[in-house]
């Protein structure tokens, strides 16, 4: 898998924005990817080897939709928690560019 296949984007919440003052950024990653395709894809992306590497993997809710009359199930997801020894500029990782 390509790495930008692997890393689908930092999530963005506020237990996750508060947790990069430990240097603990969180991933979206690919349902199927290990961890060491994840190390490797951190690594190139961002040009840093992570000390320590956690994945989860969150079962997709189930919702009622009350007008049709049935359940849907939404989609399981895949997060990475990546910790670093020194910060690291997620706007590289975003495709944004400093001015």
């Amino acid at each position: 898998m390509d790495s930008y296949q692997v890393i689908l984007g930092p999530v963005l919440t506020e237990k996750a924005v508060k947790d990069q003052e430990r240097y603990c950024y969180h991933f979206w990653v690919h349902p199927k990817a290990n961890k060491n395709q994840i190390r490797e894809a951190l690594t190139t992306l961002l040009g840093q080897r992570p000390i320590k590497l956690r994945t989860i993997l969150l079962k997709g809710k189930r919702k009622m939709l009350w007008r049709q009359r049935r359940i849907v199930q939404k989609p399981s997801r895949k997060k990475a928690l990546a910790y670093f020894d020194r910060a690291i500029d997620l706007d590289r990782l975003l495709g944004k560019k400093k001015q």
